[in-house]
């Protein structure tokens, strides 16, 4: 699952993105070098035919001819009548979005390379194997290094587990990793971070900054410096504005330490959620913490149970009558007596029912839209 920003691309981008991706998963390059070069050979040819960097279909296929069988696999007819569809400029091709597609295919090649000495086989790696692959290939290109690497990489693997759905397995498809362009955005932050260009990250999350955040507010909860978190000492998170309930459930849904401890793996999937509660793993997630009988759906019961307590965050004159707020979330998702999660993730206001129910600062921020 993408973020936010990448899933506000328009229906042509986001097909773009995931032909240049499977192209790369069905017709994987054996020699990088040699994969760069027929790549820049190709570029030359192209730029000495464009006409202000844009090339004709028929120049396009012309080059295509003579060019290697890796390159012919990158721009089938389908990739080129897509590439067409994104120019829309007289049935000619924008030579930067041909530049951008092999670009992608070598970046992802790279990383596969340097992913397969840290995986058992070729398709999977584990979370700790991540770790050590963040390590080794992403700590030393950063120009100040974090506080703690094992915590940072962790920090960055939890992140990345949490969004490919996978925070309840020990392990990850390749594959997802490599088509779901989390590198790419943790190599921006990393850029930016060291000064080496001006663009600032579209996921800040997963900069040097935002995980000294989350490890202070980890260290702050953290009372008795026991190096994880209790119950009652999470009931300070955010500001004690999380519903209490759902602070509970966060227990009950992960994976604990000892004696129901949250560590800071466990923190961070918390965390990913909230700042990702517009991806599938972000509505399983909360829908999960919601679930007080565990049964798989929410019904009237359990979502009335979730609002009773979110008044003790909300200041006394601005208190609703709980069946008004229960009501009032179940219309929003537009369910009768029940809720199923397929039901939850076809609605296009899942982001702000997950965010409602469960703390005080969006239940506000919905409630004051019109103001």
């Amino acid at each position: 699952m993408i973020p936010r920003r990448c899933e506000e691309m328009n229906e042509n981008q986001r097909d773009f993105n995931e032909r240049v991706l499977a192209i790369f998963e069905e017709n994987r390059a054996e020699d990088l070098d040699e994969l760069r070069k027929e790549a820049d050979e190709f570029s030359i040819l192209l730029k000495e035919k464009a006409v202000d960097n844009f090339i004709s279909i028929l120049k396009l296929h012309s080059i295509l001819q003579k060019s290697a069988k890796c390159i012919k696999q990158m721009f089938s007819l389908e990739m080129i009548k897509l590439l067409k569809q994104m120019t829309g400029f007289n049935n000619t091709i924008d030579i930067n979005l041909i530049d951008e597609t092999i670009r992608i295919y070598i970046h992802c090649e790279n990383i596969y390379i340097k992913l397969l000495p840290f995986a058992e086989n070729n398709k999977e790696i584990s979370s700790y194997q991540l770790q050590e692959f963040i390590t080794a290939n992403y700590v030393p290109l950063m120009k100040k290094q974090p506080e703690k690497v094992e915590y940072y990489s962790a920090y960055i693997v939890g992140i990345i587990f949490f969004i490919l759905d996978a925070r309840r397995k020990d392990f990850a498809l390749i594959q997802d990793l490599l088509t779901s362009t989390l590198f790419f955005h943790l190599e921006r932050c990393i850029l930016y971070e060291n000064e080496e260009t001006d663009e600032e990250p579209p996921i800040e999350f997963f900069s040097l900054r935002s995980f000294q955040k989350a490890l202070n507010e980890f260290r702050s909860l953290d009372v008795d410096r026991n190096g994880v978190l209790s119950e009652s000492e999470m009931l300070m998170f955010g500001g004690s504005y999380f519903n209490s309930i759902f602070i509970k459930r966060i227990f009950e849904i992960s994976h604990t330490y000892e004696k129901g401890y949250l560590d800071f793996k466990g923190f961070v999937d918390l965390i990913s959620a909230i700042e990702f509660r517009h991806t599938r793993a972000s509505v399983k997630y909360h829908f999960e913490a919601f679930d007080l009988k565990n049964d798989g759906v929410l019904d009237e019961q359990e979502v009335r149970e979730l609002c009773l307590m979110l008044p003790e965050c909300i200041p006394e004159e601005n208190v609703p009558h709980p069946d008004i707020l229960a009501a009032e979330v179940m219309d929003m998702v537009r369910a009768k007596k029940y809720l199923t999660l397929d039901d939850l993730l076809s609605s296009k206001m899942f982001s702000t029912f997950t965010g409602f129910i469960s703390n005080y600062n969006d239940w506000n921020r919905y409630e004051r839209r019109e103001q």
